[in-house]
């Protein structure tokens, strides 16, 4: 999930799938399971996301 993750700010891919859930308005949990590009994203500079990714592979091969 990282490698897409990384894929889609190298912009090697448009989209990338992700899975999770949200709460809705009864307070219930609702899964989602979708593609998301990086128009959906907090706007960042790409340096931001690049470092974000090395510090998360650093810390996952300790």
């Amino acid at each position: 999930m990282l490698n897409d993750f990384e894929e889609l700010w190298t912009e090697a891919k448009d989209k990338v799938n992700i899975k999770e859930f949200e709460m809705n308005h009864e307070g219930l949990r609702m899964k989602i399971d979708r593609f998301v590009g990086r128009d959906e994203f907090v706007p960042h500079d790409l340096s931001y996301y690049e470092s974000t990714i090395r510090l998360i592979r650093e810390n996952l091969a300790k």
